[in-house]
């Protein structure tokens, strides 16, 4: 048993709290060496090419630099500071009872760390839901979604289909990719017994966009809260299929709509999404009152 875990049940002993398990929580593969070695290079280049791109411009920009520069220099990403400090020596450390992951769709659209990430699942674990995504990148994928276009949103049942079907094929390479490469960290003398979902609630990853992933005016709400909808249901179905092995838990975050200053993007939590909400407390309540 870590000494960390100790620690913390010397602590809840002292508050009269028997029998708590400890859990840790990653993003994403990261307790994966190889696969966080793959997103610390992304990181490095991203802050190289950056950085370059600075030193090329900074002297005499155009108009149309001038904006750039400014955001460079006052709102530079976290990635400058995650960048070569990522822990990517992998493993879990011993003692945790629960292994939770996030690995939200709107991570793997729109975070450029990522955009190898399907590629690289697919070889390190050998997922057959990998299958089709090998030596293709997250960009490429992301063009073949219908809310990722210039010009007006559609309502074409073609393309809702073809939407449904790209996403599913994500959900399930990501996840099934994950669960593989946890199974493996037990052969390595990880002593977890509980795997936790952590699922997306959020429309960050569902509004429509351009073909540059800039937000668009006008959003179709209802259709918005539909594609969240169909996510949710990727997890509480999976879930459902999985609970009776290593897979014990699943949470989401349903907070309320948030703007992020940083980002300039209001995200719509599930809060403001009748249908969201209602699946997520009625899954709730079905697992409350099973046998």
């Amino acid at each position: 048993m870590s000494f960390l875990k100790l620690l913390y049940l010397a602590e809840l002993d002292q508050q009269g709290l028997d029998d708590v398990r400890i859990g840790v929580l990653f993003a994403g593969a990261m307790f994966n060496a190889e696969f966080a070695e793959d997103v610390d290079r992304a990181a490095k280049r991203f802050v190289e090419d950056a950085d370059n791109s600075y030193q090329r411009t900074v002297h005499a920009p155009t108009e149309s630099e001038k904006a750039w520069i400014n955001i460079f220099t006052n709102s530079r990403l976290t990635t400058y500071d995650s960048a070569g400090n990522m822990y990517t020596d992998g493993g879990i450390p011993k003692g945790f009872d629960v292994v939770a992951f996030d690995f939200y769709v709107s991570t793997v659209l729109f975070d450029g760390l990522y955009d190898n990430a399907l590629d690289t699942l697919a070889h390190l674990s050998g997922a057959a839901a990998c299958h089709p995504f090998e030596g293709k990148t997250l960009r490429q994928v992301r063009s073949q979604l219908s809310f990722f276009r210039d010009g007006p949103i559609t309502q074409d049942p073609k393309d809702r289909a073809s939407d449904f079907n790209t996403l599913n094929a994500l959900f399930q390479c990501r996840i099934e990719a994950t669960l593989a490469l946890l199974d493996a960290q037990k052969e390595t003398g990880a002593t977890f017994s509980e795997i936790m979902l952590i699922g997306e609630s959020s429309n960050n990853g569902f509004l429509e966009f351009d073909a540059k992933s800039n937000v668009e005016h006008g959003q179709p709400q209802l259709l918005v809260e539909a594609r969240v909808l169909d996510e949710v249901n990727r997890y509480l179905d999976f879930f459902q299929q999985h609970k009776s092995k290593t897979v014990k838990r699943i949470a989401f975050f349903t907070f309320d709509d948030e703007y992020d200053r940083t980002i300039q993007l209001n995200i719509g939590g599930a809060t403001n999404m009748p249908s969201v909400l209602n699946r997520i407390f009625d899954a709730a309540k079905q697992s409350s009152t099973a046998p």
